[in-house]
């Protein structure tokens, strides 16, 4: 169910660098060290599962590598991928994954319980401002759009306890809108 969850996650990445002329690459995330290369993406999630005896688990840690098509770019304003498109693109891997984990909450199907779990993992852990991991680029695409994101996915957590998918995603949306659009002004 993981390798479903992040193949569905990387294909959220790949369909919006392909509409920004660019390509993105699924990489398990590593720390290198002159020449040795130590798997930090695989091995924290063993890590806590081995420490709490299995009762946490988070998913493989991942990043992903954004290239630009220089040749298709030239059609667009910038020759080169904006901050604002990076994040973007950054943030369509978890917005992927907060999606299909509402999708098959609505649809309440037995035996997707830890799907839907994987998949909230996913989205949240991605969205940590850290190192290449998407909240990184996402904040420094537009804090705004970061701050909007961490409010979407707090509040269709909350929200899809207590009600349906379409009112959870519109309240979701216009919370998200309502407090960015609040942060943005205040800024100016």
């Amino acid at each position: 169910m993981v390798i479903i969850a992040l193949m569905l996650h990387t294909i959220g990445h790949k369909i919006i660098a392909a509409k920004n002329y660019a390509v993105s690459e699924f990489r398990v995330w590593i720390i290198q060290k002159k020449k040795r290369i130590i798997p930090t993406g695989l091995l924290i999630p063993l890590l806590f599962s081995f420490v709490s005896n299995g009762s946490w688990s988070i998913p493989l840690i991942e990043s992903t590598v954004i290239k630009e098509i220089p040749a298709l770019r030239a059609r667009k304003k910038f020759k080169h991928l904006t901050n604002f498109e990076m994040g973007i693109i950054a943030l369509a891997g978890p917005l992927m994954s907060i999606l299909i984990a509402l999708i098959f909450k609505a649809a309440n199907l037995p035996g997707f319980e830890k799907f839907i779990i994987i998949n909230y993992t996913i989205g949240l852990v991605a969205l940590i401002p850290f190192s290449t991991l998407d909240g990184a680029r996402i904040l420094s695409g537009s804090k705004y759009l970061y701050l909007g994101t961490i409010v979407f996915l707090v509040s269709t957590v909350l929200l899809m306890q207590v009600t349906s998918l379409i009112v959870t995603i519109v309240f979701a949306l216009i919370l998200a809108t309502i407090l960015a659009s609040i942060a943005f002004y205040k800024s100016i």
